[in-house]
């Protein structure tokens, strides 16, 4: 399973990027919502130590076709809907397994 956090440029795309300004992660400055992708395409990302780097800001788009398991990619919300649910199901399977070994509940 994978989950990314997503900007939306300008010009409507979808990229791949946590902070809420790309001053942090790559050579530009500002917010991804005031560039179009075009725009996004001329900065690089810096690596752990900021320098500069060879890569592009990520796209959803190129996520999605990179990663081999389309259908396990989750929003945030879904993550937290299904996180929650399994969380309950753990809860609830115990509590019967702790019941059935003991013969009473916890």
């Amino acid at each position: 399973m994978v989950e990314v956090d997503l900007k939306k440029t300008k010009d409507g795309h979808l990229i791949v990027m946590h902070d809420q300004t790309i001053d942090r992660t790559t050579t530009g400055k500002g917010k991804p919502e005031n560039y179009t992708l075009e725009e996004l395409r001329r900065f690089r990302l810096k690596n752990g130590a900021a320098h500069k780097t060879t890569h592009l800001i990520p796209t959803l788009e190129g996520v999605i076709s990179a990663h081999t398991v389309k259908e396990s990619l989750y929003s945030q919300e879904e993550w937290e809907e299904t996180t929650s649910w399994h969380t309950h199901i753990q809860r609830q399977t115990s509590a019967r397994s702790c019941q059935n070994d003991f013969g009473s509940d916890i």
